[in-house]
């Protein structure tokens, strides 16, 4: 009796055995068990390491690079002209290599072409990629017949088959390379190696990294979290969530988003109601530039807010780009400053005047006087 159960024993294994390599062999079934194009783009993107939180950007051999999406892509041996795929593309390449741009995305703001010499307004408008108001065209940007097609920022769903499918139309290049706040500095210097611009993105890269630093040192010194409502448009009543990459600059320094919904679109604006804002009650009200900045505090709907009684509203810098996050781009690094300086100010002792012009000489191309600086800054930090 109990060598039959001892037999019965190794035949119950033998079959558990038999039952777990046929179930291993049905899942793969149909799955492909090599293969590089596996390899080198799937894969990339799957596993993204822990330690960097990034995706990465490889430079192979003969000018292959497998981008932050994990597409390998061939570009020419050298890149002399380039043309963009969004708004924050189009930003990142007026900071590192106006003199490449073969066409706008957008058409420029009239703020921007005030820092724009003749020849780069007068650039023809290829259209944008991605968004709601996306009007790229194809036959401009064939004509226009860059090097290379630019992408960077957050990724988005499907945007392999987005760009691959871009690629294919246009029969052009083209690359993305992801840009979060806390990744811009790795974002500058894979674009200047990308462009022959080293020397100058590396130093942009290490401004970037030194303010981050600076600012994270200071974020940790906070004790009492400050609220912040961000609004924009017509009625002031659209809004970024906390999370959301046009936002991010509020928590980064260590401030409170009133608004946490969580949106399926990062970077989408959501509408909202006053009385939410009001049950809100916000320490401070943020506008996006070109807002109800300068009648709120008369408007019937919103002048009751203690935030507007106590004077604590203020409008986002926004030339030529907005300094919050639209696009959300490196304008976030000097946004980061101006805003901790000016909702921490006994932690971000910043002389902003200093940090401004720095900034816009290193990153704007441009060097501006005391008193433009200050116009720049009179709906925030100058009363």
């Amino acid at each position: 009796m109990k060598n039959f159960r001892k037999r019965l024993s190794i035949v119950a294994l033998l079959l558990v055995a038999i039952f777990t390599i046929t179930a291993c062999n049905n899942n793969n079934a149909g799955k492909p068990t090599s293969g590089k194009k596996e390899t080198a783009e799937t894969q990339i993107v799957e596993e993204r390491k822990e330690v960097d939180k990034f995706y990465s950007f490889e430079f192979g051999e003969n000018g292959k690079v497998i981008d932050s999406i994990g597409r390998e892509v061939q570009l020419p041996e050298k890149i002399t002209k380039i043309a963009v795929a969004g708004n924050p593309a189009q930003m990142m390449m007026f900071t590192i290599a106006p003199d490449m741009l073969v066409g706008w995305g957008s058409e420029p703001s009239e703020s921007l072409k005030k820092y724009l010499p003749d020849d780069l307004v007068n650039l023809p408008v290829i259209g944008t990629f991605y968004g709601k108001n996306a009007s790229m065209n194809y036959e401009e940007m064939i004509k226009a017949s860059p090097d290379v097609i630019i992408d960077v920022g957050e990724v988005k769903e499907s945007m392999k088959e987005d760009l691959d499918g871009l690629q294919e139309q246009t029969n052009i290049p083209v690359i993305f390379v992801e840009c979060m706040l806390e990744n811009t500095a790795d974002a500058y210097r894979t674009l200047g190696k990308l462009l022959d611009k080293e020397e100058s993105t590396n130093r942009q890269a290490e401004y970037i990294e030194k303010t981050l630093e600076d600012v994270k040192e200071k974020r940790e010194t906070i004790k009492d979290k400050i609220t912040v409502y961000y609004g924009r448009g017509d009625s002031g009543l659209q809004t970024n969530s906390e999370g959301s990459i046009h936002a991010e600059v509020i928590n980064f320094i260590g401030a409170e988003n009133v608004y946490k919904e969580e949106s399926k679109n990062s970077q989408s604006w959501e509408e909202v109601s006053m009385e939410q804002v009001t049950l809100w009650n916000p320490n401070i009200i943020m506008f996006l530039n070109d807002s109800i900045y300068d009648t709120v505090g008369d408007d019937p709907v919103w002048k009751d807010l203690q935030a507007i009684k106590d004077n604590k509203y203020y409008e986002a810098p926004g030339e030529p780009y907005d300094w919050l996050g639209s696009p959300p781009n490196a304008n976030r690094i000097i946004g980061i400053k101006w805003l901790g300086n000016l909702v921490y100010p006994d932690i971000y002792k910043y002389d902003m005047v200093k940090e401004t012009k720095e900034f816009y000489k290193l990153f704007y191309h441009s060097d501006l006087t005391d008193n433009q600086v200050k116009e720049l800054l009179a709906k925030s930090t100058f009363k």
